[in-house]
């Protein structure tokens, strides 16, 4: 690896703001001070002796430096770099030995714990491992150090500190403290700039295997040792050394896959990497997720859009099948392209020093599936671009013409004076006007709640300063409700639509209907245009559509087959027109057609 190639990785990490943080001044004096305020009240109380006092503060101490190790067994080149901060003769050394030195036999007492590997292989004896029906899984906590919340993990410290039976002089109290300043205040140097960890904890730190550890063990408990966990009989042995997870696992490879979908849902931080297909399945797993959604709200625009160009301009040209192929390949086409960056990055790394033993005894590499973003501003640039183009723009459109929609039917809505058939059919088709208006102005709200929430959230975590605790909130509860909602804007469209419009309904029986008819019959269009288009005059600004009933139509709920319907649309030039729209309607005996009219307004 050349020197280049070095210094751009240490860049890239050191790029990465949710971890480090430039700093404008050399924070040394004022750290300085503040240990020494902290020893000295310490010291005053008598909650520690001279001796720890001499040795907590430094009186000469070097700045930190950041070096990165590259991860050569990644397979990748140039490999990813491993962040370490040297603190050697640091101001923070000195309290994080101080710190290890209570915490660590803390760590040594969970269940969890391994030692060496000779631990490691006693344990497995001891608990009779069955190859026939047991997997042997390893997972992989993904840069566990710098993943750690700094408020999430002093709040578990304090917690263990409180509940463990305390026989030192020095109280819980002043270990906190010093914590605090090791994890809040890891500031160091890479090429003449000062930098601040600003998320978990340094690899080089002394204390940090010891934090890191009880992290961990919090989570076990938190997550796998309760009656929430829906893999509690699965799991026969969950045992940790370090950031390296081994679990005996009795149950088939699916039910294993799902276990591992749910234990990466669970923490905002902890990521457990063990990914068992290949880099095209990788890809493909986001693209297709990410391409459904696009699609599906790029149809609601196009359905408003016909929707619009139907009832505003109901004499142009009607939508044909052809035309709606093309629509469709288009939405899809575009869906393809607005997710291809997020395709583009998401990536499989193999993890060379864990594996999967499948029932007899055959070994898996494991495997995790990501996105690599070269940089985070990158990321936020392409967040907002989905959000202007899936959920911004979208909403604009449909908003926009469901207005036009609904102002062009209010304004047909005045009152008829004629006789008292046509002042009941007036009533009626307004009636059934209020009826689409409603319909249209819930699917718009139905489509602004439903999405809200989800892209609020993303936006939030790419461009919100949360704490850890609030983001942590957000993943835990917020994130996988936001989700359920988005996803259910999508299934209650239909039941929108089959409610407000008949037609939807009778198109919907239709569609089945047509699966027991004779193979012989020639396909026809459910909706399809008139072969003869007639002008029919009436009162001024009514649009008359003729009605040909065959002898067995059914009386539909405009009134009798025998009637005629009339649809009411405002002509700009006084003048009425006529497009004969047709709907072939199935009998309960047979594939034989009726036909029918509809008003323009519910197609």
């Amino acid at each position: 690896m050349d020197k280049t190639d070095y210094d751009i990785e240490c860049r890239r990490l050191l790029s990465d703001t949710r971890n480090y943080r430039p700093l404008k001044k050399d924070p040394t004096e004022e750290l300085r001070n503040r240990i020494l305020t902290l020893v000295k009240n310490a010291r005053d109380a008598e909650h520690i002796s001279k001796q720890e006092a001499d040795y907590l503060c430094t009186k000469s101490a070097k700045t930190p430096y950041f070096y990165t190790v590259p991860n050569i067994h990644k397979g990748v080149t140039p490999p990813p770099g491993r962040p370490i901060v040297s603190g050697i003769q640091s101001l923070l050394e000195p309290l994080s030995r101080f710190c290890d030195f209570f915490l660590n036999p803390l760590v040594q007492q969970t269940p969890s714990y391994i030692k060496d590997t000779k631990h490691l292989l006693n344990v497995i004896k001891e608990t009779n491992f069955k190859p026939a029906t047991q997997l042997l899984v390893g997972l992989d906590i993904e840069s566990l150090y710098t993943s750690l919340p700094q408020d999430a993990t002093l709040k578990v410290l304090h917690e263990v500190l409180m509940g463990t039976t305390w026989n030192h002089h020095t109280p819980r109290s002043f270990i906190m403290e010093c914590a605090t300043l090791v994890l809040k205040d890891n500031y160091f140097e890479y090429e003449g700039k000062l930098y601040l960890q600003t998320n978990g904890t340094s690899m080089g730190s002394v204390f940090a295997p010891s934090i890191a550890g009880l992290y961990v063990a919090h989570f076990k408990k938190t997550y796998i040792q309760t009656l929430t966990n829906p893999y509690t009989a699965n799991i026969k042995i969950w045992r940790r050394y370090i950031d390296d997870i081994l679990i005996i696992w009795e149950g088939s490879q699916e039910t294993l896959d799902n276990f591992l979908l749910w234990i990466n849902s669970c923490d905002n931080y902890l990521r457990f990497t063990s990914w068992p297909f290949d880099n095209v399945m990788c890809k493909m797993s986001g693209l297709v997720q990410g391409m459904s959604v696009s699609a599906s709200v790029f149809t609601l625009v196009a359905i408003a859009v016909e929707r619009f160009r139907c009832i505003v301009y109901p004499f142009r040209q009607k939508l044909t099948l052809r035309k709606a192929i093309v629509t469709i390949i288009i939405i899809w086409v575009l869906a393809l392209i607005i997710m291809c960056p997020s395709a583009v990055t998401l990536t499989v790394t193999r993890d060379e020093y864990h594996f999967m033993v499948d029932d007899y005894n055959n070994s898996y590499p494991l495997y995790s599936c990501w996105e690599a973003w070269p940089d985070k501003e990158m990321r936020k640039i392409y967040t907002t671009v989905l959000f202007s183009h899936i959920y911004l723009a979208p909403l604009t459109l449909i908003v926009i013409m469901y207005a036009r929609i609904a102002f062009k039917l209010f304004k047909s809505s005045a009152p008829i004076r004629g006789s008292q058939t046509e002042e009941n059919e007036g009533r009626r088709v307004s009636k059934r006007k209020v009826k689409v208006i409603n319909m249209l102005i819930i699917v718009a709200l139905f489509f602004t709640l439903s999405w809200l929430p989800l892209w609020t959230l993303m936006l939030l975590t790419d461009y919100g300063k949360l704490s850890d605790q609030q983001l942590n909130l957000i993943a835990v509860y917020i994130f996988p409700f936001a989700h359920w909602l988005a996803f259910f804007n999508s299934s209650v469209n239909p039941i929108v639509y089959g409610y407000f419009n008949e037609n939807f309904r009778r198109g919907f029986q239709e569609a089945f209907k047509v699966q027991f008819c004779s193979t012989k019959r020639v396909h026809r269009q459910t909706y399809s245009e008139s072969n003869h288009h007639r002008m029919v005059f009436g009162v001024r600004n009514r649009v008359f559509v003729e009605e040909m009933p065959n002898e067995s139509a059914a009386p539909s709920d405009a009134g009798p087959s025998t009637s005629t319907k009339s649809g009411l649309f405002s002509l700009r030039s006084g003048r009425v027109a006529h497009h004969g729209l047709v709907v072939e309607d199935l009998d309960n005996k047979g594939c034989s057609h009726n036909t029918v009219s509809i008003p323009a307004w519910d197609i």
